[in-house]
């Protein structure tokens, strides 16, 4: 952890590989939100998370045509550690991704480990 208690930056180009490589649909159109926005984390318990500014030049596609906010996808990270790294996609009322909530273990149940490794990825839906 850095000394602002935020994860380290480094990080952030590991999440944006993998969340990039979602093998299904929708992996193209979260690699282009990874790709063209500005990350950032937000939060110091200890989690992963972090919010994503869409750069306003691009032209972003909705996740979701529905003028619905909340969770788009959620998947699990295989680490080296006995609990998987959790993430829960967030989108806005217009269908963009506007946040990745990412916790160890299914229930937030510690802090990352500061040297978690991520394997790949277990599950997806």
């Amino acid at each position: 952890m850095s000394d602002n208690k935020y994860p380290d930056i480094k990080l952030m180009d590991k999440y944006k590989q993998i969340l990039s490589a979602i093998p299904d649909e929708d992996g193209v159109l979260i690699k282009y939100y990874l790709d063209n926005s500005k990350l950032s984390f937000n939060c110091t318990c200890g989690c992963h998370s972090f919010n994503l500014e869409l750069d306003n030049n691009k032209n972003f596609t909705p996740l979701r045509n529905e003028s619905k906010q909340g969770v788009f996808k959620e998947l699990d990270l295989e680490t080296n550690y006995d609990n998987v790294l959790n993430v829960i996609m967030f989108i806005d009322k217009s269908g963009y991704l506007r946040s990745v909530d990412i916790t160890y273990g299914v229930e937030n149940i510690n802090k990352v480990p500061d040297d978690i490794q991520i394997k790949g990825i277990v599950k997806v839906w």
